[in-house]
């Protein structure tokens, strides 16, 4: 006797696909983590004072801010790191337009969201300003030191769409 073969329940292969996506995510994620952060860690203008975990903790929280991005797209992404609830320990997203000079989302400080950069411009060792370093790394992303009101800085970096996602911890 045979028996009729029947699909899958619907809810089971939802959660199958599910699944695989989040694995993907998860492949991609450390690729890029890995790939980003071959660097020579050596290097004090790469890295800065920077331990090994905390760059890639920025790396990973960027690649996962940049994720959501490209699938949620930029209302909910803004909409969720402007969110103190997204701060990570001590790290936290920044997306800035620097077109516009603007603060789209910035976890720390929503506050901010909406304006301009607080303070005069910082700059580089090289004499150019952050946002301009910040723009150059491409959507590879990079580490950008420098120094602010509030000492020495690093972050790491990834220009998404025109926009600049960058990883920064508390002072």
């Amino acid at each position: 006797m045979n028996s009729p073969t029947t699909d899958p329940p619907k809810g089971k292969s939802t959660a199958v696909i599910v699944a695989l996506a989040v694995l993907a995510l998860l492949a991609v994620t450390n690729l890029v983590v890995l790939v980003a952060g071959d660097d020579d860690p050596t290097d004090p203008y790469t890295y800065g004072e920077t331990d090994y975990a905390d760059r890639r903790h920025y790396q990973g929280l960027i690649a996962e801010a940049v994720h959501y991005h490209d699938t949620h797209g930029l209302e909910r992404t803004v909409d969720r790191y402007s969110n103190p609830d997204t701060v990570r320990g001590e790290w936290f997203v920044v997306i800035y337009d620097p077109e516009a000079r603007v603060i789209l989302a910035h976890s720390n400080a929503p506050d901010l969201v909406g304006g301009p950069p607080l303070g005069p411009p910082s700059h580089v060792e090289d004499g150019r300003t952050v946002e301009e370093a910040m723009a150059a790394v491409g959507s590879a992303g990079g580490w950008v030191q420098f120094e602010d009101a509030t000492g020495p800085r690093t972050t790491w970096a990834v220009v998404r769409d025109g926009l600049i996602f960058s990883s920064w911890a508390r002072p």
